[in-house]
């Protein structure tokens, strides 16, 4: 199959009926359920996402280096995560917008209205219809056509931007039988299992899910609150989609697996003290950088190359 001259984003994305099947040039294949892709970009921190662009830009990262560290990649696999980042950085290429903070993304990643609206169709609120968003949404037309793909007929969307991708996600989620829900802990949207649910079971990087994490938090203090928090933001620092591109992920794991046995020390020393403060300065100075990444990844290559001598 070659579509190129229709293909802006390089990629066709196929309607089984069950769930897309993501196509690129090269024909290489991924799978997105219904919705998927609507939730991670609903549910993004956007200001977090502003702050993180504004930053890796800064420091000259390549765009798809960038986009890795400001992706939400909790809703999606690293290959599904990979996928949609090559669909941004093409469109970003495409439109020769120079990368130079969150104004250079993608309309679905910097428009916090457009958020809101698409949160609110999933909740299936349809009295956002009636509004200019809803207009301009209907207004986009899809290049689609009918795809013979492994002897099978399938609807093919060929992208010209990735808000094609959002809109038929939305399109076909609403379709469906399937109910959102808001996570009464994280607020993040979710799909219930059982109509009594009220926490979500989405990945959390404390490996708890959000209704053990809220009944842990009743009774926190401020200093577990504060290990809390730093643990998750030193393990996603060293271990994401860009830094496991260049390291060993099992170095990687073994870097944080040291500094989370030392934060629980310092932790039980500051307590000791009351020195929240103290706890705090800690946390900041033992923060990992690229460049404290670089340092202490070759040093602990380099010590295990002599012990395999």
């Amino acid at each position: 199959m070659v579509y190129k001259n229709i293909m802006a984003l390089g990629y066709i994305i196929l309607d089984s009926g069950k769930e897309f099947i993501v196509v690129s040039e090269q024909k290489k294949i991924t799978a997105f359920e219904y919705g998927q892709f609507c939730l991670s970009v609903c549910n993004m921190d956007y200001d977090k996402t502003e702050e993180r662009v504004q930053m890796y830009s800064e420091k000259n990262y390549e765009i798809k280096d960038m986009l890795s560290h400001c992706i939400n990649s909790l809703y999606l696999t690293w290959e599904q995560a990979n996928v949609v980042i090559e669909m941004i950085a093409e469109e970003i290429n495409e439109n020769g917008v120079i990368v130079g903070g969150v104004d250079s993304l993608p309309d679905i990643y910097k428009n916090k209205e457009l958020r809101h609206h698409i949160r609110k169709l999933l909740e299936r609120d349809f009295s956002v219809c009636e509004s200019e968003i809803q207009s301009e949404l209907d207004s986009v037309i899809l290049n689609q056509s009918i795809i013979m793909f492994d002897g099978v007929p399938m609807t093919g969307y060929f992208l010209n931007t990735i808000k094609d991708f959002l809109i038929v996600d939305v399109q076909k989620f609403l379709l469906s039988n399937c109910v959102i829900k808001e996570c009464e802990y994280c607020k993040r949207l979710f799909i219930p299992s059982r109509k009594s649910d009220k926490y979500c079971r989405l990945p959390n990087l404390e490996r708890l899910t959000c209704g053990e994490l809220a009944h842990k938090n009743r009774s926190k203090t401020d200093f577990e609150r504060l290990c809390d928090k730093a643990r998750p933001e030193q393990r996603s620092t060293l271990i994401n989609i860009s830094t496991t591109k260049k390291y060993d992920v099992d170095i990687l794991q073994q870097m944080y697996d040291d500094w989370s046995l030392e934060c629980g020390k310092q932790y039980k020393k500051y307590k000791a003290k009351n020195d929240l403060g103290g706890f705090k300065k800690w946390i900041e100075k033992t923060k990992y950088t690229p460049s404290k990444i670089k340092n202490e990844y070759q040093k602990r290559l380099k010590t295990k190359e002599n012990v395999k001598r």
